[in-house]
């Protein structure tokens, strides 16, 4: 199986597309590795130095803190998604990741997975849960007094259900910088076709992440 490169530029600090905005490739594959890249692709190094401090941080208040991404190809119309939950100490609680056959758009695949994320929340019955997404307009429409009108509108319905049945839950915005198990996931989700959930024992695909960030 030929490896994305989506996550060496993750670990570099890119946080553009889950494409490779630099090479083109899509999807990516080794063969984008030999690929010149734009003189843009120097300032990779400065934007690393510059966020290397934006990284996972605990929840207030002793909360649990459930991370989520999409990956998203315009030209296949499909995608994944993913996320992680962490306690205040930044432990592994759970995690799932899962492929979307069928999507519209980036902000539609965020919103599936934040729906994705509180249907694990609910089934698990936890509370005091704060949700970060690296997607703003995906949070402003679902905080939108008037979502009934948008395009993505059954889905932030079916978000607001759960959301509501959840004790003191809430949904910030993160950089994808301090975003990047879910990252993983989520990409794992698209290129290897897997729809899993783990609870308490994290997978070995995240194990390195886990380490880098000292949990």
């Amino acid at each position: 199986m030929s490896k994305p490169t989506r996550e060496r530029l993750l670990l570099k600090g890119y946080d553009g597309e889950v494409w490779c905005l630099l090479c083109k490739a899509t999807p990516e594959d080794t063969s984008s590795v030999n690929v010149p890249l734009p003189m843009k692709a120097n300032n990779i190094g400065k934007k690393t130095k510059i966020k290397a401090n934006q990284r996972w941080t605990p929840a207030a208040n002793g909360n649990l803190t459930l991370y989520v991404d999409a990956a998203f190809l315009p030209n296949h119309h499909q995608g994944g998604i993913g996320g992680i939950l962490r306690d205040h100490e930044g432990k592994f609680r759970a995690a799932f990741t899962r492929p979307i056959p069928f999507t519209a758009s980036p902000k539609q695949c965020e919103l599936m997975a934040i729906r994705a994320g509180l249907d694990l929340l609910h089934s698990m019955q936890t509370r005091d849960v704060t949700i970060q997404s690296d997607c703003l307009e995906a949070i402003d429409e679902i905080k939108a007094p008037d979502h009934e009108l948008l395009a993505n509108g059954g889905i932030i319905d079916d978000i607001k259900h759960p959301c509501n049945s959840i004790v003191n839950v809430s949904l910030v915005h993160t950089p994808r910088t301090c975003n990047g198990i879910a990252h993983r996931l989520a990409a794992i989700g698209f290129d290897d076709n897997l729809a899993a959930i783990w609870v308490d024992n994290p997978p070995e695909c995240i194990l390195d992440l886990l380490q880098i960030e000292g949990t």
